[in-house]
């Protein structure tokens, strides 16, 4: 673990990291905004019994107050601070601070795609969640950053442990999900798993689309080298607006796609759009590299042909959708995605 121990404007802020230096993400390191102000009052929500002189909206760093949960009524792990960002957006570290002699000296953290407790995941650290080091007092800080960057829009704060009161002061950095760009992916990236439409492991019910079918070729059938595949009946097949959509339940990065068709028919050329906006789904075109312009991707036109595209620009996304454009003989697909969850 890195240490890294510095005077700023008298205060100390202590820096922990699982990262060497060189690994750690300097263009995505801003200030979000609990500090200045950019986040506002109505963006922060506490699950605990607060006062109102230690209400949510005080745990901003270097604020007056402070974030406070009653002593006598707290239950570790149990009460949170809740951040809404408003927006995806890509957290990497979490600068935590105490109010004079009391404060959380330990955490847990939470990232959320909705307000909805079952959407929520813990920050994980060998297995479990990960527990981040607190600060117990007002002149200190600490500030820890991610093991990976997270693409979330809420992110929970779980007190575990303090001294005197457990109270909380809070910078959380990154950027937004738009203005972060992944670098290009290559071949031997080690970020080129299956994602799981072959194995299953992305359920039938994560897996829609838009467009007339049989009953034999509904979009779950939509797998890699599976028996049957996806197909539009030709009669009513619309190029570019029937669709087929997956979705992730997480957010991935995206390096590469592989299109199969079935029998001698397939899809010859198509299109993608991606969403990272949760819950406010908002979809972008996957373009080519300087252009701004949809990429054309060729699909496999028969059983055994299978086209493997290695993206020149990763991307990140929870929902994917595929837009047939050409085909031959019917508008067939069996697809597999390729990549690395964010987290």
């Amino acid at each position: 673990m890195g240490f890294l121990a510095y005077i700023l404007f008298f205060t100390t802020v202590i820096t922990f990291s699982n990262l060497p230096v060189e690994a750690q993400t300097v263009e995505c390191d801003r200030p979000l905004g609990l500090r200045d102000g950019s986040i506002k009052n109505s963006q922060l929500f506490s699950s605990g019994p607060t006062t109102s002189g230690v209400a949510a909206q005080y745990a901003r760093l270097f604020s007056s107050s402070a974030w406070c949960i009653m002593s006598s009524q707290f239950v570790a792990g149990s009460h949170y601070l809740q951040i809404d960002f408003l927006q995806a957006v890509n957290v990497t570290a979490i600068e935590a601070q105490g109010q004079s002699r009391s404060g959380a000296t330990s955490y847990y953290t939470q990232y959320c795609s909705t307000a909805e407790t079952s959407s929520c995941q813990f920050i994980l650290e060998n297995g479990g969640p990960k527990e981040f080091i607190g600060r117990a007092d007002g002149e200190e800080s600490i500030l820890t950053r991610l093991p990976n960057r997270v693409l979330t829009r809420y992110i929970r704060i779980y007190p575990l442990q303090f001294v005197n009161n457990p109270c909380m002061r809070l910078e959380i950095y990154g950027c937004s999900a738009i203005d972060f760009t992944p670098a290009p992916a290559t071949t031997d990236a080690p970020c080129n798993v299956s994602l799981g439409m072959s194995d299953a492991r992305i359920n039938d019910s994560q897996i829609y689309g838009e467009g007339e079918t049989f009953i034999s070729t509904t979009p779950k059938f939509a797998r890699l080298k599976r028996a049957s595949a996806w197909c539009i009946r030709p009669n009513y097949f619309q190029p570019g607006k029937d669709y087929l959509e997956i979705d992730l339940l997480r957010n991935a990065t995206l390096t590469a796609i592989a299109a199969q068709g079935q029998s001698n028919s397939g899809v010859s050329m198509f299109q993608m759009m991606f969403s990272i906006d949760i819950p406010e789904i908002s979809w972008k075109n996957y373009t080519a590299i300087n252009s701004t312009k949809p990429e054309n991707f060729a699909g496999g036109i028969t059983r055994r042909d299978i086209k493997t595209h290695n993206l020149k620009e990763a991307f990140h996304a929870r929902r994917l959708r595929i837009y047939p454009l050409q085909y031959i003989s019917a508008p067939c697909m069996r697809l597999e995605l390729y990549g690395c969850p964010l987290y």
